[in-house]
């Protein structure tokens, strides 16, 4: 049975994937992970595989050390909950007002967002 952290982790790595799927479709966005622009270059099924392979094969390791130690592993879990979402914040945050501006930034807006 996976713990309620490693859900966690995982529903936040689909998210991600799901998220930057429609990004560079829809936006023409692309992957700020070098490793997996690689293979979103190759299409969006190997970077699909790619992501949920990179995501679930560490959950799963730190699923079967929790058995032995699931005190510290807990909190590294819940370490990591905090690292992917501050980073994730970080990145969105440095593409879109830090400096690095995409195409889609200087459309106007419309409605009451102007």
């Amino acid at each position: 049975m996976i713990s309620r952290e490693g859900a966690i982790l995982l529903g936040i790595c689909v998210a991600d994937m799901v998220l930057t799927l429609l990004l560079v479709h829809c936006m023409g966005a692309t992957e700020g992970n070098p490793l997996l622009r690689f293979y979103l270059e190759m299409g969006y099924a190997p970077f699909a595989a790619a992501k949920l392979v990179l995501s679930l094969f560490p959950v799963l390791v730190l699923e079967i050390i929790r058995r032995r130690r699931p005190g510290f592993v807990g909190g590294l879990m819940r370490a990591g909950i905090v690292l992917y979402l501050a980073f994730y914040g970080l990145g969105v945050w440095h593409l879109n007002v830090g400096g690095v501006s995409p195409h889609w930034a200087s459309l106007p807006l419309v409605g009451p967002l102007r």
